[in-house]
């Protein structure tokens, strides 16, 4: 079960895993379809496998700034086949932080805010909506 609110991002990965049914690791490339401070949502055409430890060097750009990577660390904990398409969630090792992830969590943050202004009626009033 989730324990925090995803976040939509776009972004890309290569993703590292030592999948169980093979001897190498496996390294692909993947788009990020939505993040917390503690996992995140991802698309894939290549099956990862659920209970594969992954890494991910993830691409992103902030509001058309330079892209910024970051890595983080997890497992994926479920992961579902639609058409030719694999979606997969991956817990993360260790919670976002400015240390470990300062771009990636700079970003979260922004978005974190940004969503909370518009569920807040008053803070929607100042922004004009």
């Amino acid at each position: 079960m989730r324990k925090r609110k995803r976040y939509p991002i776009f972004a890309s990965a290569v993703i590292k895993g030592k999948d169980k049914r093979v001897s190498a690791p496996t390294e692909t490339m993947i788009a990020i379809a939505n993040i917390s401070r503690t996992g995140l949502g991802l698309y894939s055409y290549t099956p990862i496998g659920e209970g594969t430890v992954v890494s991910l060097d993830i691409a992103f750009s902030a509001h058309g700034k330079k892209e910024r990577h970051d890595t983080v660390r997890g497992r994926v904990v479920w992961e579902t086949k639609k058409g030719a398409l694999y979606f997969a969630g991956v817990s993360l090792d260790k919670n976002l932080s400015p240390s470990g992830q300062p771009f990636l969590y700079a970003y979260l943050r922004k978005i974190m805010r940004k969503s909370k202004d518009e569920e807040d009626p008053a803070a929607r009033r100042r922004l004009g909506g």
